[in-house]
């Protein structure tokens, strides 16, 4: 509850108008004392956060705030941290089918920290009079959807658009690197084409902070504005840590959320010291003098779809770019760099949904009510899909797109995690994460050859993956 209290109920239902849940049980104080038992009326206002057992309908404004526990796939219960957790996954036709092609809002993992996110739609190409976006829950997770929408720039012939870390959008000319290499030598093929093939390492053995650099270069710039383009993606080197950190936090996980959602901690410098241990990609440039100098640092969250960010290069004089990427060893999926020639600035055609299929291409026009409504969420649990259609600028012009959607999301309980509680280790991974870190190597070290395969085994099937 938002005052620190906690009701047990062993049989509840929400009243007629939604805004109050009735059961009978016990409410406990704020030092878990039992304080009465009996028929409760819990205003839904005063909830911070629920846990329960039992499934419950989307459409109920408390599925929105509950973290479920139902059990597992077989999966997930052998290896409950290597269990496909994946936010919303969006889908967008290439031309020739559906793609992954985004997932959203990775870091917003409570409803203290929801939040909005931009990806890149690098490869999509629908045709027609609509767009279709298909959005889907393939993992153990509650997933609450403020909103979708998508963001469209017509397309110029050998040019392509590039959001910038800052925001704002370039239509730009694209140069490859005439050089890039990394510990084990040349990667060209690997980075210069936006594929499947990409450039990555296993862990260090002893220490999950360790840094590894990337050089790469370009030459014949004729812009003095420029921006590095990097297309990438996490490993699942940071689920692992994240995983690590829920078992740790054991049948205590919804006291804590309730806490943070009572104190307001949206900067919660627990979590904050966590990312900057293991941090992202830093962009060093080589000046004048031989010196390497902080450019900035580019940030992806999430193993499942690349984005593709740009990162504004310091002005440009002598029509050569050296720059070095640091960034943790065995994090990064790298499939892409290139040089953006910065020519002119953008602003995006943005484009509300104007419909929605279940999975049986059924109108749901409620769910449509959900995501316009910014007070409400669209709510989804395991295996849930929505195709949601948009109004295509003009059918008979390219376009380039972008997706921004902004919700939360949280796991279920695994039965293992409640467990095996450790909260000497959790404060240890909040207040000291590298000291932490360095302990929790060898315990990925032992999983990391499978965990991969693990992770995307345990995916739920949907129809279209299979």
């Amino acid at each position: 509850m938002m005052n620190g209290m906690v009701y047990i109920l062993s049989d509840w239902n929400l009243d007629e108008e939604e805004t109050n849940v009735l059961g009978h049980g016990k409410l406990f104080g704020i030092n878990r004392k039992l304080i009465s038992n009996g028929q409760f009326n819990i205003p839904m206002k005063q909830i911070a956060i629920a846990e329960s057992n039992t499934l419950m309908k989307t459409s109920s404004p408390l599925s929105a705030m509950t973290i479920l526990s139902l059990g597992a796939t077989a999966g997930c219960l052998a290896s409950p941290k290597s269990c496909f957790g994946s936010c919303p996954t969006f889908y967008i036709t290439d031309g020739d089918s559906m793609k992954l092609m985004s997932e959203g809002f990775s870091l917003s993992t409570t409803p203290i920290w929801e939040d909005t996110d931009i990806d890149a739609l690098y490869m999509a190409n629908p045709g027609g009079t609509e767009v279709n976006l298909r959005v889907t829950n393939e993992a153990h997770e509650t997933h609450a959807i403020k909103s979708v929408r998508l963001l469209a720039f017509p397309r110029e012939k050998e040019r392509r658009v590039v959001r910038l870390d800052d925001g704002r959008y370039f239509s730009s000319k694209m140069l490859i690197p005439n050089f890039c290499e990394a510990e084990e030598g040349n990667i060209l093929p690997k980075i210069i084409f936006f594929d499947d093939d990409e450039r990555y390492t296993i862990t260090d053995e002893f220490d999950l902070t360790t840094k590894e650099y990337i050089e790469v270069s370009f030459d014949n710039v004729e812009k003095k504005e420029n921006a590095l383009v990097l297309g990438l993606r996490q490993t699942v080197m940071p689920t692992f840590v994240y995983y690590t950190m829920l078992d740790y936090m054991g049948d205590s996980r919804g006291d804590g959320i309730a806490k943070l959602i009572r104190d307001d901690k949206v900067d919660f410098k627990g979590r904050e010291r966590i990312l900057e241990a293991l941090g992202g990609v830093d962009v060093e440039i080589l000046d004048q003098n031989g010196h390497w100098s902080s450019v900035g640092t580019v940030y992806e969250a999430g193993p499942i779809a690349k984005d593709v960010i740009g990162m504004n290069l310091p002005s440009i004089l002598d029509g050569k770019i050296h720059i070095r990427l640091k960034m943790t060893k065995g994090m990064w999926r790298l499939d892409y760099v290139a040089l953006a020639e910065l020519e002119k600035e953008l602003e995006p055609i943005v484009i509300e949904p104007i419909r929605i299929e279940d999975s049986k291409g059924n109108m749901d026009a409620y769910s449509l009510e959900l995501l316009l409504d910014q007070d409400r969420y669209l709510t989804t649990l395991l295996g849930d899909q929505h195709d949601i259609f948009f109004p295509m600028p003009d059918k008979d012009a390219p376009f380039e797109w972008f997706l921004e959607s902004r919700g939360y999301y949280l796991e279920w309980h695994r039965d293992p995690w409640l467990l095996d509680r450790d909260m000497a280790a959790l404060l240890e991974l909040q207040l000291y994460p590298k000291r932490a870190l360095r302990k929790m190597a060898p315990m990925y070290k032992e999983v990391e050859e499978e965990f991969e395969d693990l992770f995307w085994n345990s995916r739920y099937e949907m129809e279209h993956n299979n």
